[in-house]
């Protein structure tokens, strides 16, 4: 039953082709992600003595290389600030490069040497993208959703906790195709993030939690 299962499992599609490029079109889903835009999703943040904000995390498209030109964001007004990746490490070793889907901790110089960053701003779920291809910030974002176990119903102005990729945020729920859900519904519900924009692109699986509740469900359009 379980390879049954994983069979079905479709991969999820690229980051640059379908979301950077504004391409609803999955037909590359599951293609290598080494070329095109490159994409970091953040994990975690460092300030080192003597060298700064330290970013940690994963290269999902692309690659990443010293010296490149990146933008960090989407902060919690919906910009991005432009930065150098001034060092790199993989493997707790120095690099000169990270490919798609290697884990590294990069070591940047903001631009706007006056305006003044800090480590607290920066947070889990943010990224880094290639200067010339920044995506839009996500407020509000439509999926596809099936609750697994809900001990009554969901109906709008429901507030789950979102987990997607690097993303941990509560969302609202906005409107549903039906008025309400129990265990085993499925609906097209459109989603808010509450507290500030995300970096989301079109196929994403997600996972919604709250207490007992647990759905799950894929994403079918992002809006700024």
């Amino acid at each position: 039953k379980l390879n049954l299962f994983l069979s079905h499992i479709r991969p999820e599609p690229k980051v640059d082709s379908v979301f950077l490029n504004g391409d609803s079109d999955c037909k590359d889903a599951g293609q290598d992600q080494g070329g095109g835009p490159t994409v970091f999703e953040i994990d975690e943040t460092f300030s080192v003595h003597g060298v700064g904000i330290v970013l940690s995390g994963t290269v999902t498209a692309g690659t990443m290389f010293v010296n490149q030109q990146m933008a960090l964001g989407p902060f919690s007004d919906g910009s991005f600030k432009p930065l150098l990746i001034r060092s790199l490490h993989t493997k707790r070793a120095p690099a000169e490069n990270a490919i798609a889907w290697e884990s590294c901790s990069v070591s940047v110089r903001f631009k706007n040497a006056r305006e003044k960053v800090d480590r607290a701003h920066i947070h889990r779920g943010m990224c880094l993208f290639d200067e010339a291809h920044v995506p839009f910030p996500v407020t509000r974002f439509t999926a596809q959703i099936s609750v697994l176990h809900h001990p009554t119903t969901i109906k709008c102005n429901y507030e789950p906790v979102l987990h997607c990729g690097n993303i941990r945020q509560t969302v609202v729920i906005e409107s549903m195709s039906q008025d309400s859900l129990r265990s085993g519904d499925n609906a097209t519900i459109q989603f808010r993030f509450k507290c500030r924009p995300e970096f989301l692109h079109k196929g994403r699986t997600l996972i919604l939690r709250e207490g007992n509740t647990k759905c799950l469900g894929k994403v079918l359009d992002v809006f700024e």
